[in-house]
């Protein structure tokens, strides 16, 4: 990038953006913005979902990501979008599982943040919530905490193909 990580200057072919830009080297990756139309944008990489954010300033074509299996680059998190799971820039150390949290999504790779009512007394104290491992209903898995079992995410907010996919929690 060209003077800051927003100044909209970079390096990349026409029809990519800059993305992930370290504030003190200005470095970032390019990547493709999505193409198709407003109602029906697409991306040409069967391997990445068109992520449309700020009132549709950003359209890019974000890597998807499995929530259980973290397979995000370095500096990355698989967070969750309206349509499934892409990775996206960490923007520092975001807290491990177990750790008080305060924005969805913003947790280690391999979890989210949710309420500590959902969480359970181990979240004691957190203004929001902790950060909780995802899991597969359908596959064996041991939970962090010890109380926690696989349960399924919450009914009818699992993006479609996710239909196991489970949060360790208080049963």
């Amino acid at each position: 990038m060209e003077g800051s990580g927003v100044s909209g200057f970079d390096s990349c072919d026409v029809g990519q953006m800059c993305w992930g830009v370290d504030p003190e080297t200005n470095e970032g990756r390019c990547i493709a913005m999505c193409g198709g139309t407003e109602d029906e944008p697409v991306c040409d990489d069967a391997d990445t979902l068109c992520v449309v954010a700020n009132e549709g300033v950003l359209n890019l074509c974000m890597q998807v990501c499995d929530p259980v299996l973290s397979d995000c680059p370095p500096a990355e998190v698989c967070s969750r979008g309206s349509d499934g799971f892409t990775c996206a820039p960490a923007f520092g150390a975001p807290p491990a599982v177990g750790a008080p949290c305060g924005v969805i999504d913003l947790c280690e790779n391999g979890s989210m943040c949710m309420s500590a009512a959902e969480y359970g007394p181990g979240c004691g104290g957190a203004e929001y919530g902790c950060c909780s491992a995802f899991c597969y209903t359908d596959q064996a898995f041991d939970c962090p905490e010890p109380e926690h079992e696989c349960e399924p995410y919450p009914e009818g907010a699992a993006p479609a193909g996710y239909e196991t996919l489970g949060l360790c929690r208080i049963p």
